[in-house]
C-alpha cells in the first residue's frame, strides 16, 4: 500500500490506530491544519490499498481486509466531519483483498486482487464484477501495460495495466510472470519466468506498451531490476541489473513522456 495518493484536487492519508481511518485533505486549503479531529473515511476494518479514480477526483476507492471494497465520494469543499457511510460496497472476494487499480482509460472500471487467488474487474456504473481472471498458483503481481500485488500460499505480488488498456501483467509467488487479455480470455495469454523468492516483486509496462519491468530479488535476496519484450515472455530478460542486497521492494515508477523509470525504497548502508 502507497504512504498516500493524490490527485490535482486533494490528497488522501491513512491514519494510525484502529478502524482504517482515511484523513483527505483539500490541496486548495493551505496552511495550518485546524485544531480539533480530522475528517476521516472510517472503515471499521484494516484498510489494504486505496486510489484516486483518474475520471473522478472526487472518488476515492479503498480495498480492505474484509474482502470488500468501499467507493467514497468526497463533497465539494472537502470532508466536513468523521464518516462511515460509503457511496457503494462491492463485495466478491472471498479473502481480503491486496491491491485495486483503476483502468487508465475506460473510466468506471476497476480491477482488484485477493489472496483468494483470483483478479475481478468490476464495471463501478453498475456495481457489478464483469470478469474473473484465474490462472495463478501462488503468490503473485498484476500489471496493465500501464499499471502495477504475497502468503505463505498462493498469492499476488502487483498488477499493472498497458498503456492501452487492452492487457495487464501479474506476477507471483510462483515465480511467474503473466500478460492477461481480459476481453478474450480468462486465463493468461503468455507466461514467463519472473523474480524468484517470496519478498515480493513489482511490475511495470514501459515503452508504450512494448516491454515490462520487474523488480524483485534473485535467491539470495539481491535487489534485482530486469526487463523483458511484453510479446515475447518465454525468453530470458534482454538485461538484468543486480543492486544491493536488501529485504525492501524497490517500488517502480515509469514516466511515458521522458522513457524514465524511477524506483524508490529503503536503501541499504554500510560501513
Amino acid at each position: 500500500m502507497d504512504f498516500m495518493v493524490a490527485n490535482p484536487d486533494r490528497v488522501a492519508v491513512p491514519l494510525s490506530g484502529p478502524g482504517g481511518k482515511i484523513a483527505v485533505f483539500e490541496l486548495s486549503k493551505t496552511g495550518k491544519l485546524p485544531d480539533g479531529v480530522i475528517p476521516t473515511l472510517v472503515h471499521g476494518t484494516n484498510v489494504m490499498d486505496f486510489c484516486w479514480d483518474p475520471f473522478d477526483y472526487s472518488r476515492l476507492a479503498v480495498a480492505c481486509d474484509d474482502g470488500m471494497i468501499r467507493l467514497w465520494k468526497i463533497p465539494k469543499g472537502g470532508l466536513l466531519e468523521p464518516t462511515n457511510e460509503a457511496e457503494c460496497v462491492l463485495s466478491g472476494h472471498s479473502e481480503k483483498i491486496y491491491f485495486i487499480k483503476f483502468h487508465p482509460l475506460a473510466s468506471n472500471v476497476l480491477a482488484s486482487g485477493s489472496y483468494d487467488m483470483s483478479i475481478r474487474i468490476w464495471d463501478l456504473a453498475t456495481g457489478t464484477e464483469r470478469i474473473t481472471l484465474e490462472g495463478h498458483t501462488d503468490q503473485f503481481v498484476f500489471c496493465w501495460n500501464y499499471c502495477l500485488c504475497a502468503f505463505n500460499f498462493d498469492g499476488i505480488f502487483s498488477f499493472a495495466w498497458s498503456p492501452c488498456g487492452s492487457r495487464c501483467a501479474t506476477l507471483s509467488k510462483d515465480g511467474r510472470l503473466r500478460i492477461y487479455e481480459p476481453r478474450k480470455s480468462c486465463t493468461p495469454i503468455a507466461e514467463g519466468k519472473g523474480p524468484v523468492g517470496a519478498r515480493g516483486a513489482r511490475v511495470v509496462w514501459t515503452l508504450e506498451g512494448t516491454h515490462i519491468v520487474t523488480t524483485g530479488f534473485d535467491k539470495v535476496s539481491e535487489r534485482q531490476i530486469s526487463i523483458f519484450k511484453a510479446n515475447d515472455l518465454k525468453e530470458n530478460p534482454l538485461n538484468t541489473v543486480g543492486l544491493d542486497v536488501s529485504p525492501a521492494i524497490l517500488i517502480p515508477f515509469y514516466d511515458e513522456d521522458s522513457s524514465t523509470l524511477f524506483l524508490t525504497g529503503k536503501v541499504s548502508i554500510s560501513n
